[in-house]
């Protein structure tokens, strides 16, 4: 999210947006924010093996939820999965998000790993369901 107030709007009119936000912002943390972005992604995201189907996102706007959307959505990549010939089906899920990891669990995913950054209290759980052939 990006936003700025219409005050800080009407100073910067005229110049460029991409150079508005810029100085709207503080260059140097965006910077750093953006740099450490690549690590984080690394350090939170499993290692999938070749076999292996990896859901990276799956987001169903909450105003929504609740109605078998996420599980629609789950089957079909569950099917490509299988279309692919892979052997289990991986995925990444925020070890604070209660609500999802009960979601998986109840589709027949089990948590095999965990991804932790424990100076940050941030981590994902690694999550597997298992294909059969």
């Amino acid at each position: 999210y990006i936003g700025y107030t219409g005050e800080k709007k009407k100073y910067y009119e005229g110049m460029p947006d991409f150079y508005a936000f810029l100085k709207a912002f503080n260059i140097l943390e965006i910077l750093i924010l953006v740099g450490k972005l690549p690590i984080l992604n690394r350090l939170l995201t499993s290692k999938i093996e070749k076999d292996e189907y990896y859901i990276s996102n799956l987001v169903v706007d909450s105003r929504f939820r609740g109605r078998g959307i996420g599980s629609i959505l789950l089957d079909h990549a569950i099917e490509n999965a299988k279309k692919k010939e892979c052997i289990s089906v991986i995925l990444d899920v925020d070890m604070n998000n209660k609500k999802a990891v009960s979601f998986y669990r109840r589709i027949g995913f089990k948590i095999v790993d965990k991804n932790e950054i424990k100076i940050m209290k941030e981590g994902t759980y690694k999550m597997e369901l298992g294909l059969r052939r």
